[in-house]
């Protein structure tokens, strides 16, 4: 702040055209105390009717206070009634001795934010710092361009890393990496001065540490999209400090250690170089890029604490974060948060200490993933005048306004139901995506034995078993694929109840099985029989993804006005049978082709 001029952390190409415009800005709390000044002016002002500020005592995050705009100012005495509001936050000391930390930034044909990105990263407050930029299969070459002449700097190193997906970028950065502590963070942020200081910070808590994280707030609230992307996620406000451990159940999160959201996300977050290396780096079939398109963040934060780490939120360490911005990027960030999440959840279910625990807690996860709903978008009042008590254009553009409003809303809330009606795809996608890289594995080993041995590389964990002895391998496969056959036979039988029921004209003592039974078992079963899943796990999934398909369903026949039990029942019954049918009959024709190829040494 310069002579009460205030400015922005992040910087918008144009000026709002959205009336519910918030402008963002940050504030030292000794500023706002002492100020002898009246008011703030605000840099860059027009079109925004509200301020928002993050308040800070130096380094620590206090909370955020909003203020109305006028004339390009807000009023201190706002600002301190808000200061004197926020809950108490404790200071969280630096070390007296700080790491060499190596800084990741992965791209793809993203220059002008990259540009933002890496000189936010190049201007920090720390003594001792490299940054990696991985240009993950770009299609043109503007990343290498940008980063050689505009970033002649000895601490940034250029890596190309031409397999798409944020995870086979980030296991290539692992592999330049020289500080004892990797942060990682996107190409679309800026950078708070002091973000590694505040990471360090967090590893200083504990010495089982191995991750921590930090706040993502939002740096630009330009549009109605992007407000409602700020509501939805918890990692945008969550300023409280909390060190987690698998052992140690936190009170008031009650879905730990799967409490999607609260740990932070992956442009922010930091682990150390040996924790790295032993979770086996990233999953390459997850994250932006692949078709899962995420869950690689949540994979990650998850892993650590089962590997018997502690996990750190500072949210002091803080990255401002600019979020999608229209309509179309909105859908197609939140249709991957969706499909991600099912990917992450499906790898859950098939890992045993992960499934256990998770299997205890899936009927609240599934009332709070569907209590998250479509979601409402912040939209203000739109005035329309009265007739006679304004000009007929005003009143024509109020009510124009209006129209607009109602109907942004309303596509809002659409893909707030894409968003979890796509959390159905992910397992299907994580499952083909599993099989893509293992066969990239097999390619990669076998060019590695050609060219006389592998190279050091991190890879992500292993996804697939090596081969076993043929004994082995035929019995796993046998009991894989009797478990999908047997889910396909029950997607039938369920199916079937599904329509007997359907008409409403049997018993209630017998017409309730029924439903219970397509519910619970028909949509989790047709899932089943394309997994390779082993019993527990298909206990699992079948019915929380019943559970989860049906309400789904249901709730977006009663929002649309379709509503009718016995449609839907009827509905839900036809595609049972149709799927599980189709289902056994490729079960049966590849059958031998699998135990043949079982016995030549292979399991597939």
């Amino acid at each position: 702040m310069t002579h009460g001029l205030l400015t922005r952390p992040m910087s918008s190409p144009v000026a709002p055209a959205w009336s519910g415009a918030v402008w963002v800005g940050e504030l030292d709390a000794a500023e706002v105390a002492y100020t002898p000044l009246d008011r703030f002016r605000l840099v860059d002002h027009e079109g925004y009717a509200t301020a928002r500020f993050l308040l800070r005592r130096r380094h620590t995050v206090l909370g955020f206070v909003e203020a109305p705009v006028v004339g390009g100012t807000v009023d201190v005495a706002v600002l301190r009634e808000g200061l004197r509001a926020l809950p108490r936050v404790e200071d969280v000391a630096e070390p007296a001795r700080l790491s060499r930390v190596t800084v990741v930034i992965c791209t793809r044909d993203r220059p002008d934010d990259l540009r933002s990105a890496l000189t936010s990263v190049l201007a920090l407050d720390h003594p001792s710092f490299d940054v990696v930029v991985v240009d993950n299969a770009s299609r043109t070459d503007d990343t290498r361009r940008l980063v050689e002449t505009e970033f002649d700097d000895a601490r940034v190193t250029l890596v190309a890393e031409p397999r798409p997906g944020i995870s086979n970028a980030r296991n290539a950065a692992l592999r330049h990496v020289t500080g004892d502590l990797v942060a990682f963070t996107d190409d679309d942020v800026v950078v708070d001065r002091w973000w590694l200081r505040r990471l360090e910070a967090g590893f200083a808590l504990a010495p089982d540490v191995a991750l921590v994280s930090g706040l993502v707030p939002s740096g630009e609230l330009r549009t109605p999209v992007q407000r409602y992307f700020d509501d939805r996620v918890s990692w945008a406000g969550n300023v409280r400090t909390a060190v987690y451990r698998l052992a140690e159940q936190p009170r008031d999160l009650p879905m730990f250690p799967f409490s999607v959201g609260e740990f932070g996300t992956g442009a922010n977050f930091a682990l150390t170089r040996a924790a790295a290396r032993e979770l086996g780096g990233f999953d390459r079939a997850l994250g932006v890029g692949t078709p899962t398109n995420g869950g690689e963040d949540l994979d990650v934060f998850a892993r650590t604490l089962f590997a018997g780490h502690a996990l750190v939120v500072e949210p002091s360490a803080l990255v401002w974060h600019r979020h999608r911005s229209d309509v179309a990027a909105l859908r197609k960030q939140s249709v991957g948060y969706g499909t991600g999440l099912g990917a992450w959840l499906t790898k859950v279910a098939a890992d045993g200490p992960m499934r256990r625990k998770a299997a205890t807690r899936a009927p609240r996860a599934l009332v709070r993933l569907l209590s998250k709903g479509g979601g409402g978008l912040a939209q203000p009042d739109v005035a329309v005048p009265a007739d006679g008590t304004a000009a007929p254009e005003a009143v024509a553009r109020a009510r124009a306004e209006a129209v607009a409003a109602a109907e942004l809303a309303r596509e809002v809330s659409r893909i707030g139901w894409l968003e979890l009606a796509s959390v159905l795809r992910g397992p299907g996608l994580y499952r083909r995506e599993l099989r893509a890289v293992a066969r990239r594995e097999a390619e990669e080993a076998a060019a590695d034995d050609h060219d006389g041995g592998p190279a050091a590389e991190v890879r992500g964990p292993r996804t697939t078993a090596t081969s076993p002895a043929p004994a082995t391998a035929t019995a796993t496969v046998r009991s894989e694929a009797d478990v999908r056959r047997l889910a396909a036979r029950a997607a039938v039988l369920s199916g079937a109840a599904a329509l007997v029921a359907a008409p409403g004209l049997l018993p209630s003592w017998l017409q309730l099985p029924l439903v219970a039974a397509a519910v619970l078992i028909g949509p989790g079963a047709v899932l089943a029989s394309w997994l390779r899943l082993r019993r527990s796990a298909a206990a699992v999934v079948v019915p929380v993804t019943g559970l989860s398909l049906v309400v789904l369903l249901t709730t977006a026949a009663a929002t649309t006005a379709l509503w009718s039990p016995r449609l839907v029942l009827a509905g839900l019954g036809v595609a049972l049978v149709v799927a599980g049918a189709l289902r056994l009959a490729r079960l049966s024709a590849g059958s031998g082709r699998r135990v043949a190829r079982v016995v030549g040494g292979t399991a597939s």
